[in-house]
């Protein structure tokens, strides 16, 4: 535990010598406000950087394989979080109480979620790019993978051609949002017109400007998506 609760460290990047980020490694270094993971690193140990609430900007090197378990639990400064590629595993809880999360992007390598792994934040965007997706525990169960709220509002992106899936697997399916595609370019047809022609709020009343809080834009190609207006 090196840099245990070392509470004057404001940066840190692990170099490409470094194979592992060991348990509790820079647990509650609360000073500390960015991360930069080399590209050597496989593993982020358990409790690694919990409770490092000044942490807003964390780059995770593409040869990580493992997030472990509280790896980043109660980082309340984050605002988004892209797993790399190269990630097969999110430990439990690995994201608890990232209350400043606005998005998080799950690449088709990982293959198994941890319960708790994003609970206590509420995310507005969750893009799943899962192939293939497996049982999460949803947001009945007590150890749910994200927050009732995140459930309940959120939007899930997930890959063209697979949103049945998503609809029929467990945990997935409790998303009430779920749209194929990417969120800059839902419905991306060749030839449609995805111009806007009519904007509601999640109630259904139409509203002429943008509306903080989730809308409804509809798009002359008979499309609808769902944006989250700051």
């Amino acid at each position: 535990m090196p840099f245990y609760y070392c509470g004057k460290l404001t940066s840190v990047t692990i170099p490409n010598s470094v194979r592992s980020i060991g348990n509790y490694a820079f647990y509650y270094c609360r000073g500390l406000t960015s991360v930069t993971i080399g590209n050597s690193v496989t593993d982020i140990g358990t409790y690694a950087f919990e409770g490092c609430s000044g942490l807003t900007s964390v780059t995770i090197g593409n040869s990580v394989r493992s997030i472990g378990n509280h790896a980043f639990t109660n980082c309340l400064g984050l605002t988004s979080v892209t797993i790399p590629n190269s990630v097969t595993s999110i430990g439990v809880c690995a994201f608890m109480n990232c209350r400043g999360l606005t998005s998080v992007t799950i690449p088709n390598s990982v293959r198994s979620i941890g319960n708790g792994a994003f609970a206590g934040a509420d995310i507005p965007t969750v893009i799943s790019l899962i192939e293939n997706p497996y049982t999460i525990a949803g947001k009945s169960s007590n150890f749910r993978t994200f927050s009732q709220n995140t459930f309940n509002n959120a939007t899930l992106y997930v890959p063209t051609g697979t949103i049945g899936k998503y609809k029929a697997i467990g945990g997935w399916k409790d998303f009430h949002y779920i749209i194929e595609g990417e969120p800059s370019g839902i419905a991306n047809m060749e030839g449609a017109d995805v111009s806007e022609t009519r904007r509601f709020t999640l109630d259904g009343k139409e509203i002429k400007n943008s509306r903080k809080g989730i809308n409804i834009i509809q798009t002359k190609n008979g499309k609808t998506q769902k944006v989250v207006v700051k």
